[in-house]
Parts: structure tokens; C-alpha cells; sequence
């Protein structure tokens, strides 16, 4: 039978197959028993170590040599394994009411095994997706997460759902707010059922601002879900912010109603009250709130806040107190601290306390130093200590504080205006006007800097740094921003008027800023109308003489 093949043809044949058969399959499958360990292995994983166990076998099978479907095999097992040990670990953190206190590190153990899942099987769509969740949170590497996040948008395209759920994570990683809301469209258009896509997307309108729309996504949600009570809270606050008090307060009712033990719903009603001046039936939601927990920091404080309005300082020092016993060092709570004892030292101040008031503001400031000496770039709080300077009768201290926070912060339209009013205290009209002059240029709006270059150019009783036109001119754009409803401006205005001889117009607007002002100026202002009716142009030069240094009696001084 052999006689119809040529004799060097079938010698050749079957000497190639002689070169690939016994050693080559043998050196391709060396690797066969560590994939059946795995194998056997994965099917009764319990523990991490385990999961560690098969990827490890997994890597030194295709090490020693696996045929080309029995590598792809080990590939797949190794990619699944080590996804399955991440979303282990990361359960620990991502999904946890309570984050483990490690998260950093075991999402660097986490990130570390899914880029191994990936180097091995790149379309193993799962693993990207939760690589970006875990770069999304803070400090994580967002360019890496984007580019996950890219890709697995890309491999779940037939997955509506998974897609849906995707592109919602690229949306929150985008940086270009175009693509962040493309993103969020189309997550709502691949899968209509998803609520997260919804909800992320109406909070996105909700942190830009445009409540209108934000109000419309929670609508739609609550109309899926009536008893989804973040959607209902989340629609309260994008009502309040449109000042639709009413209807943010039926909202933030109705989620108490579906959630009595949520103080979050109490609270965030708090604060709608709040911005009616409801400030009892505020209290009222606080103390319901930390009476379900007595450990609720919101709550506590802005009860704190509350008590501090009506002047309760005693109320508004233990709630303060209560937070930073719950969370040392809270930034906030230390600030409020600073605000109460400030308080404190201004009331002394007018019932003529020296040394009480001095006292006070000493505590201010040590709260405000203690936050500058963690965040020495901080511009608020520096101005916060220049003012409290400027309180306590240290203007000059006050200008070397300003001093350091206009060197580096040169684009402050506020740290400008607030040196200014330090120059203004002591006498120095053209450095306050220089000033003001670098303020309005970095703010054209800016309402505080044009009132108070307008009152310095018609009140000096420096000729040389008159000038009423220019003063009446920011003295009207002053008002227009505030559209004609502050007092304080409209005396402005008055005294411009003034300066230029026009005391007609200098009573009316003088007799309005008397009308709309509050009591504790109502005599300054009717001094000044007193003058325009007089005849006279008013005239202010302050000259304020420098406190000397004070230490507070140890004891005294709020501890930090």
C-alpha cells in the first residue's frame, strides 16, 4: 500500500514528526499539573490565600510551558482569580458604611492584582470598570481610572446595563463638563432603568448650580421610587437653593416620614428653616437629630451655629465642644470656636469689658493660628486673624498679617479690600485707595471694595484725596449691585451727593439708608443726614491708636 507514496517524501514526514512530537508536546504541557492544582484549587477557594494560591499556580503553569489552549485557559483562570481577590479586598472600602481605616493600602494591593487580571486578558471588562471605581476615590490615579474606565465602556457594548453603569463612572473621572454631561445623557439613553445614571446626573446640575434641572432629575426618580429617601433630601436642597422654601420643607417632611430614625433629613429641614429665620423650629429638627445621635457632627454643628445667632455662646460652646470630642482637630469645629469666642470678645468690648474682651479675642486668634499652622496657604483664615486683630485694636497687626497674605495671594480681590480697611483705621487714605483701586480691578462687582473707595473719596478730610464725582460714580454701581437694599451703600451714595453740593439728593438717599439701616446704626446715620441738612458734607478720618500686645491669663483662653 505504501507503493503509491515516493520514499523520500514519507521519510521526510515522518521524521518532522518525530522532531515535534514526543520532547515539544511534552515541554509545551509541563506545566499541565500546576493548572490542575489551580483548577481543583479554584473550584473550594475560600479565603484570599487561597485565591493567591491558584493565581500563583496559574503563573508558574504558563512559566513551564502550557499547549496554546491550555495557556489561554491558565490566562482566563489567572485574569478571574485575581479580579475575584480585588473585589474582595475592595468590598472593605468601596461598598462598607464604615471604609476600613487601611482602604489606602488594600487598594494598592487591590490595583496592583487587577493590572496583573488585565496584562493577562485585556477584554476582562470587569476588572477595568472596578479599577476606575477604586482610582476614583481620593488620591487615586484619575488618568488610569479614565483610561479603565474608556475601556470598559468600549467591551460592554452589547451589555446595555453594564455600559449604562460605566459610562456613569467615566462621567464623574471627565475633567471637560461637555463630556461629563455627554457622558451622563448617554447613560440615561443606553439603560432608562438605571437610577443611578439619573441620580448622578441630577446631581451634577445640582453642584453647577442649575437647580432647575436638577430639580427635574429628582422628580423623575422619585417618580420610579417614591420611597427613595436621598433622591427626596437631594430634590429638598435644589428647592431650598431656588429659595422654594415651602416645597423644599414638604420634601425634607416626607423623607422623615418614610425615615423617622435618618437625622440627615432632620438636619438638612434645620437648615431650610434656617434660611426663613425659623430658627426655633430649627432647633427644634437639631435637637430631634441629636437625640437619634448624640454623635451627629452636622448636626451638632449647626445647632452650634444656631445658638451663636441668637447669642447663646454657652449653648453654642458645649454643641462645639461635643463635635470635637467626636472628631479632634475637626477644621470646622475649631472655626466656630474662633467665630464664638470672637463674639464673646465683641460683646465685652460693648458692655466696656477691657480685659474680658481682650481675653476673648486672645482665644480667637489661638484657634485661628492653630489652623493656619496646618494650612498656611489658607487665605480666609489669614484674613480671619487680620480682622480679629482689627477687633481686638491691632490694626497695625492686622496690615502685617495682610501684608503676608497679599504676597501670596496676589489675585485676592478680598485680602486687597481687607488691607485696605486696615488702612483706612489708621489714617492712610491713599494706601487704602491703591488698594481698593487692585480689588475692584480683580472684581469689577465686587460691592464692599466700591462703597468703601467711593465713601473714602467723599468723606477724607484729605483735599487731596477728594474727588465726588469719582466717588458718586462707585457709589451708584455699589448700588446697583445690591440693587438699592443695603443701608450702609445707600449712605455712600448720600455722602457722594454731599461732596458735589447736591444736599437735596444727599437727605433723600441719607433719610433711605436711616429707614432700611438696623438699630446699631441708626445714630452714625442720622448724625450724617443731621449734617446734610445743615448744609455740611461729612467728614471721617480714623486714627486708630495701637492696642499693646496681650497674653490671656493662662486658664482662661479656650483649649486647643
Amino acid at each position: 500500500m505504501f507503493s503509491r507514496f515516493s520514499t523520500p517524501l514519507f521519510l521526510a514526514a515522518m521524521v518532522a514528526f518525530a522532531a515535534i512530537s514526543p520532547a515539544t508536546v511534552r515541554a509545551e504541557n509541563e506545566g499541565q499539573e500546576d493548572l490542575d492544582k489551580a483548577t481543583e484549587l479554584q473550584l473550594t477557594a475560600r479565603s484570599l490565600k487561597d485565591l493567591e494560591t491558584v493565581g500563583k499556580l496559574c503563573e508558574s503553569a504558563i512559566k513551564k510551558g502550557l499547549d496554546k489552549d491550555n495557556e489561554q485557559f491558565a490566562r482566563q483562570l489567572f485574569a478571574s482569580t485575581m479580579y475575584e481577590h480585588s473585589s474582595r479586598i475592595a468590598r472593605a472600602f468601596l461598598d462598607a458604611e464604615r471604609p476600613n481605616p487601611r482602604w489606602q493600602f488594600l487598594r494598592h494591593v487591590a490595583t496592583n492584582n487587577l493590572e496583573k487580571a488585565i496584562q493577562f486578558k485585556d477584554d476582562l471588562a470587569e476588572a477595568h470598570i472596578l479599577l476606575a471605581r477604586m482610582h476614583l476615590l481620593p488620591n487615586g490615579d484619575r488618568k488610569r481610572a479614565l483610561k479603565a474606565a474608556d475601556r470598559a465602556v468600549e467591551l460592554y457594548g452589547e451589555d446595555k446595563e453594564k455600559q449604562s453603569e460605566s459610562l456613569v463612572i467615566r462621567a464623574r473621572l471627565q475633567e471637560d463638563e461637555a463630556k461629563q454631561i455627554a457622558d451622563f445623557d448617554q447613560a440615561v439613553k443606553t439603560d432608562p432603568n438605571n437610577a443611578k445614571a439619573w441620580e448622578q446626573r441630577a446631581r451634577y446640575y445640582l453642584a453647577k448650580g442649575d437647580y432647575e434641572k436638577a430639580v427635574e432629575g429628582f422628580e423623575q426618580l422619585l417618580e420610579k421610587n417614591e420611597k427613595n429617601v436621598v433622591v427626596r433630601l437631594a430634590m429638598a436642597e435644589a428647592l431650598a437653593n431656588l429659595e422654594k422654601y415651602e416645597e423644599a420643607i414638604k420634601q425634607a417632611s416626607l423623607a422623615i416620614e418614610t425615615a423617622p430614625k435618618m437625622t440627615q433629613a432632620y438636619t438638612l429641614r434645620a437648615r431650610i428653616f434656617a434660611m426663613e429665620d425659623k430658627v426655633d423650629e430649627a432647633l427644634n429638627d437639631l435637637n430631634s437629630a441629636i437625640d437619634l445621635d448624640p454623635g451627629d457632627l452636622q448636626a451638632l454643628l449647626v445647632r452650634a451655629e444656631l445658638h451663636l445667632l441668637k447669642e447663646k455662646y454657652d449653648a453654642a460652646r458645649k454643641d462645639v465642644e461635643s463635635a470635637m470630642r467626636a472628631r479632634p482637630g475637626l477644621a470646622m469645629a475649631v472655626l466656630l470656636r474662633s467665630r464664638i469666642s470672637s463674639a464673646e470678645g465683641h460683646d465685652a468690648k460693648e458692655k466696656k469689658k477691657k480685659t474680658l474682651s481682650r481675653i476673648k479675642f486672645a482665644a480667637a486668634m489661638q484657634d485661628i493660628r492653630l489652623l493656619i499652622s496646618h494650612d498656611p496657604e489658607n487665605v480666609e483664615w489669614q484674613m480671619q486673624l487680620a480682622f480679629l486683630h482689627s477687633a481686638d485694636g491691632q490694626p497695625r497687626k492686622a496690615i502685617s498679617v495682610l501684608n503676608q497674605a497679599v504676597k501670596k495671594h496676589d489675585d485676592s480681590a478680598r485680602a486687597y479690600r481687607s488691607r485696605a480697611d486696615a488702612y483706612l483705621s489708621v489714617g492712610k487714605h491713599a494706601e487704602a485707595i491703591k488698594d481698593y483701586e487692585k480689588s475692584i480691578e480683580l472684581d469689577p462687582k465686587f460691592e464692599g471694595a466700591l462703597n468703601n473707595l467711593a465713601w473714602v473719596l467723599a468723606t477724607s478730610p484729605k483735599d487731596e484725596v477728594r474727588d465726588g464725582k469719582r466717588a458718586l460714580e462707585l457709589a451708584k454701581k455699589a448700588c446697583e449691585v445690591t440693587e438699592y437694599k443695603a443701608s450702609y451703600i445707600l449712605s455712600t451714595l448720600a455722602s457722594a451727593h454731599a461732596e458735589l453740593g447736591d444736599f437735596e439728593e444727599a437727605i433723600k438717599w441719607s433719610k433711605k439708608a436711616v429707614e432700611l439701616s438696623e438699630d446699631h446704626l441708626k445714630e452714625q446715620l442720622g448724625d450724617e443726614l443731621k449734617s446734610y441738612e445743615e448744609g455740611k458734607p461729612w467728614r471721617e478720618l480714623q486714627e486708630t491708636e495701637e492696642n499693646p500686645d496681650f497674653k490671656a491669663p493662662a486658664g482662661d483662653v479656650v483649649e486647643t
